[in-house]
């Protein structure tokens, strides 16, 4: 079933994880709730991003998709983006990311850096051309986030690639 995205039905909420998880379990079936809810260690996030905050879109109180991120102190991270199945082929994933990420800029200002890490039969190219779409620049060298990353956090994050969108 085909659905247009109508902006006044729409509504953007922030959740924790076990908020998340909880309305999830409790209203929608998602293949991840038999399984249990990914863990993002299991996703290749790090410790930190443990207790994410979630953006998730809802339409008429239903849950539509969702993305996260985590508050690092002196930038933002991203990931963790997820859109329900009858929503896919709607523009539904740059409309979410979009407005997560003017939240994010409008919230707090600081840089937001997302890992590339291709996951669920996504390629790391279809991964570049989104980041590259919504305005992110590759940080090919530690001298692309100094400003605000120390070296350890950057050799954490080194075997995957980081792009940056500046606030």
């Amino acid at each position: 079933m085909e659905r247009e995205i109508v902006e006044p039905d729409m509504k953007f909420y922030t959740a924790t994880e076990y908020e998340m998880m909880t309305l999830c379990e409790e209203h929608y079936e998602r293949e991840y709730v038999e399984e249990g809810w990914p863990d993002p260690k299991s996703k290749g996030y790090p410790n930190q991003y443990l207790d994410a905050t979630y953006f998730m879109l809802v339409c008429e109180d239903a849950l539509v998709g969702y993305t996260s991120f985590k508050h690092m102190g002196t930038y933002i991270l991203v990931g963790n983006t997820y859109v329900q199945k009858n929503w896919r082929g709607q523009n539904v994933h740059s409309h979410l990311l979009n407005h997560r990420n003017k939240y994010l800029i409008d919230t707090f200002g600081l840089p937001i850096l997302t890992v590339l890490n291709p996951r669920d039969g996504v390629s790391v190219e279809q991964l570049r051309k989104t980041v590259s779409s919504l305005g992110y620049e590759p940080c090919e060298i530690y001298t692309n986030v100094e400003g605000f990353m120390d070296e350890v956090e950057w050799l954490e994050y080194g075997w995957h690639e980081i792009w940056r969108l500046n606030a």
